[in-house]
């Protein structure tokens, strides 16, 4: 994925869709997340899938959601499926390189303090990768 991403920056991509209750329930994570790692290396992005959702669902979430986060709609799912993605949510992370160095695919309360101990470690050390 290089060329698509600022150069020197981590990102954690997350696809999901507004009724996705898994969803809701990480991004309330990546929040904790984020305030966690207030660097302004380390963006997330959120990408709704417009097969799933329509315009009007995805500009509502905007109008919801007040926080650092970059949002896309994915028009018709198209990103989603050329990535072939299998269930909701499914985050990526991309390193400074543009390289994705992990994937998650789902979420639920009984997995969230792993997924904690695994992500901070793993986006702090891309962060302090040259």
């Amino acid at each position: 994925m290089p060329g698509y991403f600022k150069k020197n920056k981590v990102y954690l991509i997350e696809f999901y869709f507004r009724n996705c209750w898994p969803c809701v329930i990480k991004e309330d994570a990546l929040e904790k997340l984020r305030e966690e790692i207030p660097d302004s290396s380390f963006q997330i992005i959120y990408i709704q899938n417009g097969k799933i959702d329509d315009f009007e669902s995805y500009l509502e979430t905007c109008r919801e959601k007040k926080n650092s986060a970059i949002r896309y709609y994915d028009n018709n799912g198209i990103l989603s499926s050329n990535l072939k993605l299998k269930g909701y949510p499914f985050g990526m992370v991309i390193d400074k390189a543009g390289k994705i160095r992990q994937t998650e695919n789902g979420f639920g309360p009984e997995v969230a303090d792993l997924f904690f101990d695994k992500e901070i470690p793993l986006i702090k050390a891309l962060l302090n990768e040259n």
